[in-house]
């Protein structure tokens, strides 16, 4: 049955009770009625108990100009007593801060009290729409409370907020009672931050495109038993064209380790718009497995092997390149400029260039061998199901990541899984 015949109601009992067919039915949904969706999100909101990933992926599709509705019923159901750590409002509410963090901005009080996602690594991302003074004024009280948990959220929150008044109140609190040196060198890792004599450093290129692949490349991502799927707006963003280029393949130079051919990543054809190295290689072979990262020097359009030396050895996962093929690198909407591995459930592209990484495991920004200064993130690639193969996992479903010294025209790449 479709669910043109079915009621929300029908639908959300369904998704309520697994192997109900409720995905199937969301699917259905946005196939026949996609207007629709946003009804069957904002219900969820306010009646699901337990999140559903089938509304947490719809979320994408609802309209920028309903958001502010999906954000204030997930709120009142928050408030109405609906469970702060487990239910779809609490999801929802994790997923607005990425999408659309400035629809809780008028929550932020509310929120506080609430502390939806309370424990999670994402509990303070509400806080990335405290755009205000007064917002930022009322974080920086919390650093004053008798109660040592409240300050460390009220720091977390601040550094989470990503703007200068913030994260210079925190910076102020480094050593003081707000944390240890250690714990707020790692939180300031999270949001791509490094503090310096003179204020602070971006760990990565504010502008934030994605790489494109031509339809068919991939295969599309889905639901296992569910027929079709919902079209996530990262594998054709929106956004204008900003340069071309070609991944896949292999180059000439040897593998350090190996002594294989080096696979090439991505040649980006020549773009004074593009903070990162034009050419990306990296031995497919080596990566992560005989190595945990590799190191190669650019001059010009040439790449090759740097850093320390290594033994050379026989792989243990010898690979072919990967197919070679045409992208399209293309402006993120600000709406999907911030993404998370995670919370993406496999639905996202989440390859991208610049902008800040989607980490799996904790942030990792390697000193560069030639000046030792912090490496900072160019660009990532997501796990690919290719096409008639092969499919490449970086591990287990992990990401590759591609960082770079623009002082010594060093990058390298390593991978992070489960």
């Amino acid at each position: 049955m479709g669910s043109m015949a079915r009621s929300i109601d029908d639908i959300l009992e369904a998704l309520a009770h697994p192997g109900a067919g409720g995905y199937q039915n969301v699917v259905d949904l946005a196939a026949e009625d996609p207007a629709r969706l946003t009804d069957l999100v904002l219900e969820g909101a306010s009646r699901l108990a337990k999140a559903s990933t089938a509304i947490d992926a719809s979320l994408a599709l609802v309209p920028e100009s309903r958001l502010a509705d999906v954000a204030d019923h997930s709120v009142e159901a928050l408030r109405t007593g609906a469970d702060r750590k487990r239910s779809q409002a609490a999801a929802l509410i994790a997923r607005l801060s990425l999408q659309a963090p400035l629809t809780l901005q008028d929550h932020l009080g509310s929120l506080w009290d609430i502390a939806p996602n309370e424990g999670s690594y994402y509990s303070t991302w509400p806080w990335r729409a405290a755009r205000s003074g007064e917002a930022i004024e009322q974080l920086t009280a919390t650093l004053l409370d008798p109660d040592p948990e409240v300050v460390r959220r009220g720091w977390r929150c601040l550094t989470e907020s990503r703007t200068p008044l913030a994260w210079a109140a925190a910076i102020a609190a480094v050593g003081s009672r707000v944390a240890d040196d250690q714990w707020s060198r790692g939180c300031f890792d999270l949001v791509g931050l490094e503090p310096t004599s003179n204020g602070y450093r971006k760990l990565f290129p504010e502008r934030t495109m994605h790489v494109v692949f031509p339809e068919g490349f991939l295969r599309p991502p889905r639901w296992a038993g569910v027929e079709g799927r919902l079209d996530n707006p990262t594998w054709q963003p929106p956004g204008e064209d900003i340069a071309t280029g070609s991944f896949g393949g292999s180059i000439d130079e040897p593998c350090r380790v190996c002594g294989k051919a080096l696979h090439r990543l991505l040649s980006i054809e020549e773009h004074d718009a593009i903070e990162v190295p034009r050419n990306v290689v990296t031995c497919l072979s080596c990566v992560g497995w005989s190595e945990p990262i590799l190191f190669f020097s650019h001059d010009g359009d040439d790449v090759r092997p740097a850093g320390w030396q290594v033994a050379q050895q026989q792989p243990q996962f010898p690979a072919d390149p990967l197919p070679a093929t045409p992208i399209r690198i293309v402006e993120s909407p600000s709406r999907w400029q911030l993404q998370d591995w995670a919370t993406s459930n496999g639905q996202e592209n989440l390859n991208r260039v610049g902008g800040e990484p989607t980490w799996i495991q904790s942030p990792d920004y390697p000193p560069c061998p030639e000046c030792q200064r912090r490496m900072t993130f160019a660009m990532q690639f997501d796990s690919l199901d290719i096409d008639g193969g092969p499919w490449w996992l970086w591990g287990s479903g992990g990401i590759l990541y591609v960082v770079w010294c623009a002082n010594c025209s060093v990058s390298a790449t390593f991978w992070q899984c489960t």
